[in-house]
């Protein structure tokens, strides 16, 4: 559990309540509920930037940086606000300033007791009381003070959250004024589309649904319905109260009625509220940085009075444990003296209290008017305008949405009828495709066995012969590159056939004819696979290059020798020698050689022509060989003659791509074409390069005369900057250096001072230690000269000792013209200035204060008695004080200097002489 901090604007009081992070704020009010009493519908959560607190969310994610210095806003919605918070904020400061009167009346009674020891024990209890009450004092103040600044920012955060409110709404009316521009927009169309809808509904009733396609259908209103139906009785059974002419009148009268001119009202109660909203009179509050300077200023001068209070308390209880015999009355009179700076100073924190208490019940009042009034009158039409939006809204949404849906039902022959061929269609590609795969398949498998058989068979030849050192990678296989079976697709395709589809087509509807046209897939065309090198060599044959001539369209195996086993391989393998002479294996060492053609024949290997038979007359048969055991193409050395493409070929696979040479005059002719095509292509390529050569020479003098004509220019500059690297770098380093020697040695001066400073301040530190304990010297000399007089004074007869004037005669005489702290005076009445005085010849008046003329027994209760006019005392304190008013007690002009005294009674009877 955690503590989590609010702050409730309607009282101004801060609390915080035990919760769980993973709590919704549901639960969260609950508990607010137990706390304030308010109930949840009144409750409104804001955090500090104006946001609403939803009920929904989690506390840990709404409000992650709750603290006490930034918690969250409690406002009550209904209004109702209760008296009791005032009461209470009265009656806490009511008991903080009893507190400090009852502390200072205590001290009071202590202070004039007529016993000194009993004073002397009892004031530092009383004092602490009355810094206590000072501490408490202080602390209410600061606190009320941040509850200033809170209820500040609590008002802040429901403005925001206004603006923010109005804001918003104010966008979406903008959306809205959007929305129905386009619908009126679309007002021309909307007609156009509704004039003509009864052909659509004829179209609709004369399209039949067979039955096998309502019984497979899911979304058919009436599961129950499995006969044939036509089109428009499918769409009117999913709503058997209104009918589709009836929806089209509506709409139609909707589009009549429709004006942009009725939302004038909800976009005038908008900017009502906005005007509202903005009223400077009611958002700020006025003065309020001034009161918080005010509070501030008098926070702190009640800190100080209390830290004076703290100060005169601390000596009293640092000096109560020195008291004796002999100091007795010292202390007595200190201690009096220090308790009446403490009851001035808690007077002034008391009436600094009393200032806190006032400003926060104002501010109160009238943050409790404004949202009686001003928030509750903008919020009441702020909801109103949003009603009015939400009319709209749902007005403009329903005739969109009625819009798509006549546009839809509009669309559904079409619609309909290109579902149905695309059914067909479907049906057609399945059937083509399957087919297609399977003859695609059986050849990619062919092609696959054999490729991969051919590289088998190369591979063991190869791995064994130490040519494969200079030829890597001749041991790859070649990857799967089809798949062997697909999965099914089109299988849930709705039950429609061609004999429904001709049905349709009987229809004789016109709108429908060109969507009923179903286009072949030829799935085989759109596969068929031509070799691109194929097709180029077809196009044009003498541009082919040269290392591509050799590349003929034969057998996909004509290595040489493939067929036999080589000696020197077997030699070199790790199989035993004997191996190399087995019986499958027919030694060519010891048989009759062949022919080289037969020998060739007989391995499969294409007999290339004699280079004579170009010169050579002859007709077809001597220039083609062919036999039924092989297979020989005849290659030209340049370019090679691409047969014509048969014209009958399967389905999926290429066409056969067949060579054959013609007669010897076509033989020399494609030669001689070739080398006039190829001389030509070098001479065109010749001038080309010849041109750039021609370009390129010419950029390179003008590079060159750049150069030459630069080179004096780029010596210049590198002079230049050559004098300015040596000469002016030079002095720019040095004055630097200096720059950086000087600031360095103010570092140290800084430096020594630094360390200079303690020194100093150890030393006189320790010549004020010395000052002070000087005093102490002198009074220690003091108490041994007095211990070494004693007993000499003693030594002597009372007789022998005489003093000029005795003690009661001291006490006695009237000071007139220097009068201090202490001094006897005569106190008597004066008629001009209706005051109690001072007898005196100095040039300031003074004037006894109207405590001690109580404290002499001078004052009466009623003007008719008479007055004493005399009576001796004792001056206790002085205050030179100065007329500021003319209006004034002592009836005295202004800026008068005058004394104002505090005076003790003087106790003659117990300073008696007793009689001899």
């Amino acid at each position: 559990m955690e503590l989590f901090h609010l702050f409730n604007i309607s009282s101004g009081h801060r609390f915080h309540v035990e919760i769980s992070l993973q709590w919704k704020v549901r639960q969260l009010q609950e508990t607010v509920v137990q706390v304030t009493g308010i109930q949840i519908d009144d409750q409104v959560l804001l955090k500090h930037s104006g946001e609403v607190i939803k009920c929904e969310e989690t506390i840990c994610n709404c409000c992650p940086e709750n603290a006490v210095d930034a918690p969250v806003y409690l406002f009550q919605r209904s209004g109702k606000h209760d008296k009791q918070d005032s009461r209470m904020w009265e009656q806490e400061i009511k008991e903080i300033t009893s507190i400090i009167d009852v502390s200072m009346e205590n001290a009071n009674q202590l202070l004039q007791a007529p016993d000194m020891h009993e004073i002397c024990h009892d004031v530092p209890h009383r004092a602490s009381e009355c810094r206590l009450a000072a501490q408490n004092a202080v602390q209410a103040c600061a606190r009320i003070a941040e509850e200033h600044r809170l209820m500040l920012q609590g008002w802040v955060a429901l403005v925001n959250n206004m603006d923010s409110s109005v804001a918003s709404l104010r966008k979406r009316a903008s959306r809205l004024l959007q929305q129905m521009e386009k619908v009126h927009q679309g007002k021309k169309e909307a007609f156009d589309m509704l004039r003509n809808f009864d052909k659509t509904i004829d179209q609709l009733k004369r399209i039949r649904v067979p039955e096998n396609i309502l019984s497979c259908s899911h979304g058919s209103a009436e599961p129950s319905v499995v006969s044939d139906i036509s089109l428009y009785g499918w769409i009117a059974a999913s709503d058997p109260e209104h009918s589709l002419k009836e929806l089209v009148d509506q709409v139609t009268e909707q589009l009549v009625n429709f004006q942009q001119t009725n939302m004038k009202s909800a976009l005038q109660n908008i900017e009502k509220v906005m005007e509202m909203s903005k009223n400077i009179n009611c958002r700020e509050i006025k003065g309020m940085n001034m009161r918080l300077s005010y509070l501030e200023q008098h926070l702190q001068y009640a800190e100080d009075r209390s830290k004076i209070v703290e100060m005169h308390t601390s000596e009293i209880l640092n000096t109560s444990s020195r008291v004796d015999q002999f100091s007795l009355e010292d202390f007595t009179f200190q201690y009096r003296h220090y308790m009446g700076q403490v009851y001035d100073d808690l007077k002034e924190i008391r009436l600094v209290c009393n200032h806190f208490l006032q400003s926060k019940l104002e501010l109160l009042r009238i943050m409790r008017t404004r949202l009686d009034s001003w928030i509750v009158r903008v919020y009441n039409r702020l909801h109103h305008a949003h009603n009015e939006l939400l009319m709209f809204e749902e007005k403009c949404t329903g005739l969109k949405q009625r819009l798509d849906l006549l546009e839809q039902v509009k669309a559904t022959p079409v619609m309909y009828a290109t579902a149905v061929t695309e059914i067909v269609r479907r049906r057609t590609f399945q059937r083509e495709f399957n087919s297609w795969f399977s003859v695609h398949v059986n050849k990619c498998c062919s092609l696959y066995d054999e490729e991969t058989r051919i590289r088998a068979e190369f591979s063991t030849k190869m791995e064994k012969h130490f040519l494969r050192v200079l030829f890597h990678g001749m041991f790859d296989t070649i990857p799967p590159f089809f798949v062997k079976s697909l999965p099914e697709f089109d299988t849930a395709l709705s039950p429609i056939n061609d004999q429904y589809l001709k049905e349709l087509r009987n229809q004789n509807i016109e709108e429908l004819n060109q969507y009923l046209n179903v286009a072949p897939p030829q799935v085989f065309l759109r596969l068929d696979v031509r070799d691109p090198l194929t097709q180029a060599a077809a196009v044009s044959r003498s541009v082919l290059p040269r290392e591509e001539s050799s590349i003929t369209v034969s057998p996909a195996f004509s290595l040489p020798l493939q067929s036999c086993n080589f000696f020197s391989t077997n030699w070199l393998s790790a199989d035993d020698v004997n191996d190399c002479f087995s019986s499958t294996t027919p030694l060519m060492l010891m048989t009759k050689s062949q022919s080289r053609a037969e020998s060739l024949a007989s391995l499969n290997v294409p007999i290339p022509p004699s280079l004579n038979q170009l010169s050579m007359p002859g007709g077809e048969d001597e220039l083609i060989l062919t036999s039924a055991s092989t297979s020989i193409t005849t290659t030209a050395p340049i370019a090679i003659p691409v047969s014509r493409r048969r014209q009958t070929s399967s389905r999926f696979s290429t066409p056969d791509n067949q060579f054959h040479t013609t007669d010897l005059a076509d033989e020399r002719q494609f030669v001689i074409d070739d080398l006039t095509i190829r001389s030509h292509s070098s001479y065109e390529l010749l001038k080309h390069v010849t041109a750039e050569i021609i370009a390129l020479s010419k950029e390179m003098l003008e590079l060159r005369s750049d150069v030459s004509s630069n080179t004096g220019f780029f010596n210049n500059e590198f002079m230049k900057l050559k004098e300015m690297t040596s000469y002016f770098l030079n002095d720019q380093i040095s004055g630097a250096k200096g720059f950086y020697e000087a600031k360095l040695a103010e570092v140290r001066k800084e430096h020594e001072k630094v360390v200079a400073s303690p020194r100093k301040k150890e030393s006189d530190f320790e010549e004020l230690r010395q000052r002070c304990e000087m005093p102490f010297r002198d009074l220690d000399k003091v108490f041994a000269e007095k211990k070494r007089v004693e007993p000499i004074s003693i030594k002597h007869k009372s007789s022998d000792t005489q003093t000029s004037v005795g003690l009661t005669t001291m006490d006695r005489m009237v000071s007139i013209e220097d009068i201090n702290e202490g001094s006897t005076v005569l106190v008597i009445w004066n008629d001009r200035h209706k005051a109690y005085m001072l007898f005196s010849s100095s040039a300031y008046s003074h004037f006894v204060k109207e405590s001690s003329v109580r404290r002499l027994g001078l004052a009466t209760a009623f003007p008719s008695l008479p007055r004493r006019n005399w009576i001796l005392g004792k001056v206790s304190h002085l205050d030179l004080c100065v007329i500021r008013k003319a209006d004034n007690r002592y009836n005295l002009p202004v800026e008068t200097k005058v004394y104002r005294v505090d005076v003790d009674p003087l106790d003659v009877q117990s300073k008696r002489v007793p009689a001899l």
